[in-house]
């Protein structure tokens, strides 16, 4: 039994690159080959894959001015801090002098 489907489906197995060909010249015109999605999809990947690689360096360019800007902001708190304690002191200093407090 299994040599006689054998032997019906080896004459099918020879028509199938025969079939295949017919097939792709029928629909070539209207579809795509499969070689041709595969390397779409190729290109879709490496456009992607390059995206995502701009999109990260981005990404660390930001973080880094990100840092800057906070370690600037917090530069200008610390001199504020010690404008504020000099005020302070010179408040005192008037105070104690008996001139009147600034406003």
């Amino acid at each position: 039994m299994a040599s006689l489907a054998k032997r019906l489906v080896a004459p099918l197995r020879a028509l199938r690159p025969r079939f295949a060909y017919e097939v792709e010249s029928v629909v070539a015109p209207r579809y795509a080959t499969q070689d041709e999605v595969a390397e779409a999809v190729r290109d879709i990947r490496r456009l992607l894959a390059d995206q995502l690689d701009g999109d990260n360096e981005a990404t660390a360019v930001l973080g880094r001015e990100v840092a800057a800007v906070r370690a600037g902001n917090e530069a200008i708190e610390a001199h504020l801090a010690a404008l504020s304690d000099r005020l302070d002191r010179i408040e005192a200093l008037l105070r104690d002098a008996g001139t009147p407090a600034l406003p």
